[in-house]
């Protein structure tokens, strides 16, 4: 992430000319705000979708582990990673190259494109790459309304719940249907086809946000 950072910044007051104050971290009003809003928005719809993997029996609980040294250890570890990962991926997706590409081919262009490549990044799993690419798709329209705090709130919520669930150092679950729910026993955020409904009509609705918004679109 710091990597990641020392680009970005040495990218916009190099090759843009801009100043710090003009990069995409002072576009917000309220970042905090703005983070724990799409925390919220990320963190309810992962949870809408491992419900729909509960209700369908795709996958069923065999136990809990309420020991607090496996909870906590646990929670902790995923939530820098997981926030370490989104602040990268955001930065570098959005932040930098979609704001850069805008400009040249619009904004429907640009988020198209970065969606994209933003799947092409979670190959060779073609299943996956879609489920990136939808994600691409919402989180480049709520970057566009509402910041980089936003969508790496919602990046980062919805994967850190994710992987907290799965990562079976609390939850010991078993899989019943890899199709529905994804090959979480591979990896955590291996999304199954459930999650699709959920993500499609998530990008649709910020697209439309998007296009009612005639000072953005």
């Amino acid at each position: 992430m710091i990597w990641v950072l020392f680009l970005y910044f040495f990218m916009e007051c190099t090759i843009s000319r801009k100043a710090i104050t003009e990069t995409v971290f002072f576009q917000v009003k309220a970042p905090v705000q703005t983070f724990l809003n799409g925390s919220l928005v990320g963190g309810g719809l992962v949870l809408l979708m491992i419900s729909a993997t509960l209700l369908t029996g795709a996958i069923s609980v065999n136990a809990l582990t309420w020991n607090p040294s496996a909870i906590i250890p646990t929670l902790l570890l995923y939530f820098f990673a997981m926030l370490f990962t989104a602040t990268s991926e955001e930065l570098a997706f959005r932040g930098y190259s979609l704001s850069q590409l805008r400009a040249g081919i619009g904004n429907h262009g640009a988020v198209f494109v970065i969606s994209i490549l933003f799947g092409l990044l979670h190959l060779p799993s073609m299943q996956y790459a879609f489920m990136a690419f939808l994600v691409g798709i919402i989180l480049g329209y709520a970057f566009l309304l509402y910041g980089i705090y936003y969508v790496i709130g919602w990046h980062f919520c919805w994967n850190w719940i994710e992987t907290v669930v799965f990562s079976g150092k609390i939850v010991d679950y078993q899989m019943n249907n890899i199709l529905l729910a994804g090959n979480r026993l591979q990896s955590p955020d291996q999304e199954g086809i459930l999650s699709y409904p959920i993500l499609i009509v998530a990008a649709i609705f910020y697209f439309m946000k998007f296009q009612r918004n005639k000072s953005l679109s």
